[in-house]
């Protein structure tokens, strides 16, 4: 009589989440997928893009590999393949699906149980989530302004790796050492190099950073994002019209291109030349004229040089991305921006 309790108690359900030869009934895995759910949305959209709240981010990634069993073993209980439950990790489907295993009748089980399914869901989910958990892997940002358009937009859910050795170009996120906030920007001067701006094109070392392919940028001149920031505009559009920028190409010594916007004349188009010192770095947003970066000092409302002891990790891949106020507001999610790899 007392099965049915002992059968959804945490330490069963944490247990249950590792064996993927058994089954699962609708009362544990709506428990399970409220936990999931509960925790994700959690995850904050804060003002300086931080990995939010690391707490969640670990509750998060530690009940994500019991939930993804739990859906093994859900799927079974229906007569469905088990292998379904890939698609449940995928993008709006995966929410369709979560819901339908939710009040879907089971006990339809017809394949016998393979304990071998037991100890492979259990290595399986146990790197998985551990791989996950480990922020010597990787770790998530979530970016609420355009600083770095076109490169990436507002709403872009991002993974972010540790660097070792960054080199020019490369795009990272870095602690100012005058405030408590994290911030995402292009790697341009190394020490020891002299970066100047004339007129908007960057100088480095005495020579110019060639811009080519000039073109339009455009996006609705509508509120973006949590913080609801209106765009800048090279024209004067009314709310929801075309909001448009100039487009160039930019590359580095060495061959490295990507895209960078310009709007208008603008305070930091022409900086004096600078020396970068021993264990410094130069940072200039891809957005030119609306970026707070190394092109002044923080006593000047911009960030100053970096000293290394402040560099965080390298964006490595955009996973997904928001038009909306949320992450989890799947209908706002852009096509095309699916594990998209930067510049």
């Amino acid at each position: 009589m007392n099965t049915p309790a002992r059968n959804s108690t945490a330490s069963n359900l944490i247990r249950r989440g590792f064996d993927w030869s058994g089954t699962t009934g609708r009362l544990p895995y709506i428990l399970v997928s409220v936990a999931a759910i509960g925790l994700a949305s959690l995850i904050p959209v804060t003002r300086n893009f931080s990995g939010g709240n690391t707490a969640v981010f670990v509750a998060l990634t530690m009940i994500f590999p019991i939930w993804l069993g739990h859906t093994r073993r859900r799927l079974r209980d229906v007569g469905w393949s088990g292998w379904l439950m890939w698609v449940a990790i995928l993008p709006v489907v995966g929410l369709i699906l979560t819901i339908l295993l939710a009040f879907k009748p089971g006990g339809d089980l017809t394949a016998a149980a393979d304990k071998g399914y037991s100890r492979l869901g259990f290595a399986v989910s146990l790197a998985f989530g551990a791989m996950l958990l480990s922020r010597a892997f990787w770790a998530p940002y979530w970016i609420p302004a355009g600083s770095m358009k076109p490169t990436l937009l507002v709403g872009d859910f991002i993974a972010v790796i540790p660097v070792n050795q960054p080199e020019r170009g490369d795009i990272l996120v870095f602690r100012e050492p005058n405030r408590d906030a994290e911030f995402i920007k292009r790697l341009i001067g190394m020490p020891g190099d002299v970066v100047e701006l004339r007129d908007g094109v960057v100088f480095l070392n005495g020579a110019a950073l060639p811009q080519d392919r000039p073109r339009e940028f455009v996006e609705a001149f509508a509120p973006q994002g949590s913080l609801r920031i209106m765009p800048r505009c090279l024209n004067e559009p009314n709310e929801n019209e075309a909001c448009i920028k100039t487009q160039l190409t930019e590359a580095l010594p060495g061959g490295r291109r990507y895209d960078v916007l310009d709007i208008s004349p603008h305070a930091t188009d022409n900086i004096a030349p600078v020396t970068i010192p021993d264990g410094y770095y130069y940072f200039i947003g891809d957005h030119r004229d609306n970026s707070a970066d190394s092109r002044l000092p923080h006593t000047a409302g911009g960030l100053g040089m970096i000293p290394r002891d402040e560099l965080v990790g390298k964006v490595a891949l955009v996973l997904f991305s928001s038009s909306g106020t949320h992450l989890l507001k799947a209908w706002t999610w852009r096509k095309g921006r699916f594990l998209k790899g930067v510049q």
